[in-house]
Parts: structure tokens; sequence; C-alpha cells
């Protein structure tokens, strides 16, 4: 078979300083990265959270990203709707979108390969969709959250903290706590909106709060008991590995190209080939494994 990339989590943005995408060199490099697909003649796959509608405006990040978007066409890039742009979700399947990019738009689907002479069921998702607090259309406390970090980032100049390191989780639980609190502080804005800041740590998602990680391998489980699959693809965590060890994973996390470590940003994808699949990270001279082990 042709080769498979896999990709998630670019949150692109407007370019402003909310964009964590615009960070650094990522474009020039995302760029670079699909110039390899290409050169493989490889096929592309993005799981989701392509854009950051929780910190922008939906139209002019569309319009600020529409040459990445022609070539993603060009390429026949295949695109799962994740948390972060929902608000695609209800479109999938209809013509409101003119732009050939979104004729590929889809929710999570199965696909069988054959991998090392042996056939598998994977699921590709984004790895929302099983987490009952964080896969609704309508915005929640990890949206509150996240536009709340946008403001901050907004005073603060950049996504970037001075040490270099996303300022954005950091400030998320720090509004989760906040708003925590005014809960019981006895504040109440509309009839139970009491029912919507449970406790803390219980309503972000494993990329906001890392100490969710848990719980989302769990629901990966339960997926994967229920649908027979023997390999479940995502994103959503931010946090690239295999699960539960590196010779025989059923749950492989392809990252994102958001993260930051030590002031430079760590992008990592997913490759499926005849012989093997594996995680890698995007370096200036081209792919580098991955062999990070998830302890969830």
């Amino acid at each position: 078979m042709r080769p498979v990339f896999v990709v998630s989590d670019l949150h692109l943005g407007d370019g402003g300083t909310r964009d964590n995408f615009h960070f650094g060199d990522r474009r020039a490099s995302f760029e670079a990265f699909l110039d390899h697909v290409e050169a493989q003649a490889g096929r592309l796959v993005i799981l989701g959270d392509l854009f950051e509608f929780w910190q922008g405006n939906l139209g002019q990040i569309l319009v600020s990203n529409r040459p990445l978007l022609d070539r993603l066409a060009r390429m026949g890039a295949e695109y799962v709707v994740g948390n972060h742009d929902m608000d695609l979700g209800p479109l999938v399947g209809h013509d409101f979108l003119a732009h050939p990019f979104f004729a590929r738009m889809r929710g999570a689907f199965d696909r069988r390969f054959v991998i090392g002479g042996r056939e598998r069921k994977v699921r590709f998702m984004h790895g929302h969709e099983t987490d009952p607090v964080n896969n609704s259309l309508y915005p929640g406390l990890g949206q509150v959250c996240s536009i709340l970090a946008g403001m901050l980032e907004d005073l603060n100049g950049s996504p970037v903290g001075t040490g270099g390191e996303a300022l954005e989780p950091r400030l998320e639980q720090t509004a989760e706590r906040l708003l925590v609190r005014a809960e019981k502080w006895g504040i109440r804005l509309v009839n139970g909106l009491a029912r919507l800041f449970p406790r803390t740590g219980r309503t972000l998602t494993p990329a906001q709060n890392p100490s969710r990680l848990k719980a989302h391998v769990e629901q990966m489980g339960a997926c994967l008991r229920e649908g027979g699959y023997d390999l479940i693809v995502c994103g959503h965590t931010h946090q690239a590995g295999l699960y539960p060890d590196a010779a025989a994973p059923w749950y492989v996390n392809v990252g994102g190209w958001v993260a930051v470590s030590q002031a430079s940003p760590v992008n990592t994808f997913a490759r499926f080939t005849d012989a093997a699949f594996g995680v890698f990270r995007w370096t200036e001279s081209g792919p580098e494994a991955w062999t990070q082990v998830l302890e969830p």
C-alpha cells in the first residue's frame, strides 16, 4: 500500500498572539513535511483540531490559511473533525463549504490494513469522541477556559512564556480552578449553570490537563473492545506515543504540532506502511523515530 501519514492538532489560528501554530517556524516545517509526504507518494490523514475555533474567528482563520487548504486539497488529504473545530461537524456530508478541501471532511472512520503480514482493523479518530464531557457540539467549560486563556495570551503578546513554555494549558487549568471556586461562592449566571462546573480536572481535555490522560486511554480501551479493533489511532492529547508498549501497542497517539519543549517546537506524526507503523518527530533533517511509551 502507499504509505499513510497521520497528523493531528495543528490548531491553525489567524496568525495572531493566540496562534500556537504561528510560533517559531512551524508553518515552514509543516510545508517541508508535506513535501516529504508527496515525495513518498503518501496519503495524508488529519485527525482533528486542524483549526483553533475556540480562540479565534472561524471566517478569519479559514481565510488566513487559504494557501495551506489549497495545498491539502490538491494532496487529497482526509480530514476528521475534532473538538476545537467541531463547528464544522454538522457540515460533514453537506455542500455549504465550496472549497474542495472540505469535500473530504468526515467523522471518525475505520480502515483495514495489512501490516507486517497481518490484517489489522484500525480506528482513526480525533480522540474526543468517547469523552462524554468533551464531545458535545455546544460550548462547555473546556471551551470557556480556552477563551479565557486566549485573552491572557493577548495580554502576554504571545502563546509562549518567557521560559519558552506553552502558556495555554497552564492558563486553562487556572481558569478552571477560578470557575470552580466561583461555583462554590454561589455565583449562578443562569438556572442550572452549576452542572457545567463539576470537580476540578474532570471537564478539561487531556491536552488542557495532562492528568486526564489515564481516563482518556481507558475510554479508548472501551472503544477498542466494543468495535473489535486491533488498533486505535488518535490525537487530542498532544502527547505522542504508544501504549501499552512499543512492541505491541493497541493505542497510537500521533501527538500534534503545537507542543513546545525547551523553547523548541515538537512536531510529531505517525506513518503506516506494509512493513510497520510508528510515530515520528519532524526535524530539520527529516523524520526521526519517536519511541516514547505513554504512562497514563
